[in-house]
């Protein structure tokens, strides 16, 4: 396996993090725990914090996302480097694609920025619940992701690209 192959492996696994955690941000942005399906749930689950799970989630898939960025010049096949994870239009493939990945990826980390508790308070909670920028974030990752056009080196695509 390739490192490109293992940073598109990492990059999908923060998507599907980030996914979970934007769905747990709904919840709690509701009253999940009147819910009917909730208090049908066993209490071992009912007892996570999802909160915490929350937070959690959001730092792993920071950390995975860094890592992601950071394999790619590391494949001498993909032709990258690491001034073109910065300015992504000169970047040899997909420039537009590595725009994006650029754009979100500062706005995710505007968003942990954000829902730190003296910036949270600073803010006030209505004004940062309103902060939409994490939805912005979560569509971008998910436009990036099917928007790209196969693997960054000119190769067979597999079943799973």
């Amino acid at each position: 396996m390739e490192t490109i192959d293992i940073s598109g492996a990492i990059g999908l696994i923060a998507m599907m993090l980030l996914t979970l955690n934007f769905l747990m941000g709904m919840m709690l942005s509701t009253a999940y725990k009147k819910s009917v399906y909730w208090i049908k749930l066993p209490e071992q689950i009912k007892k996570l914090s999802i909160i915490d799970l929350h937070n959690y989630t959001a730092y792993i898939a920071l950390g995975l996302v860094v890592v992601h960025a950071l394999l790619i010049p590391l494949d001498s096949s993909s032709k990258f480097s690491f001034t073109d994870l910065l300015l992504p239009l000169n970047a040899p493939h997909q420039p537009k694609i590595e725009l994006l990945g650029l754009i979100s990826f500062i706005a995710f980390v505007l968003v942990i920025i954000s829902t730190q508790k003296k910036i949270k308070k600073s803010l006030g909670f209505r004004a940062w619940k309103k902060y939409t920028l994490d939805f912005v974030l979560h569509r971008d990752f998910i436009r990036g992701t099917w928007n790209i056009d196969g693997p960054i080196i000119k190769r067979q695509a597999n079943g799973l690209d």
